[in-house]
């Protein structure tokens, strides 16, 4: 090979670090953020997730990088579990549940936000007598209106992993038929063989005719009614599979006396899976 051949050669390796790490990108930022994350903003993600691309020119060389701009170290933690901390060493805010309530698709906002509640007249933040410090707002300026905690401030946030918990349903009637966790704790703790157990037990009962409304009656519950539980959880998640199953199902047979068209089913089609992913202690399916 001669040197303008050996030069154009890495010129097409360095197009294809560039052109491999864009599809890599793509890839995270459109199937593997979306399973670890309940997304609100399709833009974030995509806006914090650059590359530095490879060029011969210059000291990068034949070196591709996929990172995080931002450096939000806490996206980690949320996937693995562990404590989050402030980065300057403050406090973290804490939504309260009135917050929480108001929180839309894109999140909270701003004039909702710590700062946009400090910085505005009915808004102030002190520390209560017993417990962390907090942040009160009222509903108007007026000061017959009580104060409501909308933030509690506190040094570090425990965050919990979050599972994954997949469904596998009859092809015929469209009835859940076996669940399990697709993701759980760490491998060979007590707590990832106490799931992958559950997930034989409650796949069992289901193939063996065990009503789904009756185990979520049986599962441990909190006062509010919510699971106790990432099973529960579950549960909960076949419990509405199973109600749509049957309106679909009773919608087919109101619809059976008119008369349409035969349509052969497809070959190949078999049991199909659909995802559903479950925060431990959340309260709700997700």
């Amino acid at each position: 090979m001669d040197k303008l051949g050996r030069k154009q050669l890495l010129f097409a390796f360095s197009r294809t670090l560039n052109d491999t790490m864009f599809a890599v990108r793509k890839h995270v930022v459109g199937k593997t953020y979306p399973r670890a994350f309940d997304v609100r903003d399709r833009r974030f993600f995509n806006a914090i997730m650059t590359i530095d691309k490879s060029d011969i020119r210059k000291s990068a060389g034949l070196s591709v990088t996929l990172r995080d701009k931002e450096s939000c170290e806490y996206l980690e933690i949320f996937t693995t579990g562990g404590a989050n901390r402030p980065r300057g060493g403050g406090h973290l805010a804490v939504p309260s549940d009135l917050i929480k309530a108001k929180r839309g698709v894109k999140g909270v906002r701003p004039s909702r936000r710590p700062r946009g509640i400090i910085a505005s007249p009915r808004g102030f933040n002190c520390t209560k007598k017993f417990g962390s410090p907090v942040i009160y707002a009222r509903k108007y300026f007026r000061k017959r209106y009580p104060l409501r905690v909308v933030y509690y401030l506190t040094r570090s946030a425990r965050i919990r992993k979050q599972l994954t918990g997949s469904i596998g349903f009859d092809p015929d009637t469209g009835l859940p038929r076996e669940a399990f966790f697709s993701t759980r704790a760490k491998a060979g703790t007590f707590l990832d063989r106490l799931l992958y157990d559950s997930g034989v037990l409650l796949s069992l009962a289901l193939q063996y005719g065990a009503p789904a409304t009756a185990l979520a009656k049986s599962v441990a519950r909190l006062e509010d009614g919510s699971p106790a539980s990432p099973v529960g959880e579950l549960i909960d998640v076949i419990v509405k599979e199973v109600e749509a199953a049957h309106q679909s199902n009773s919608q087919g047979s109101a619809d059976a006396d008119v008369p349409v068209k035969e349509v052969r089913p497809k070959k190949g089609r078999g049991s199909h899976l659909r995802a559903s992913r479950i925060l431990p202690n959340s309260g709700r399916a997700l």
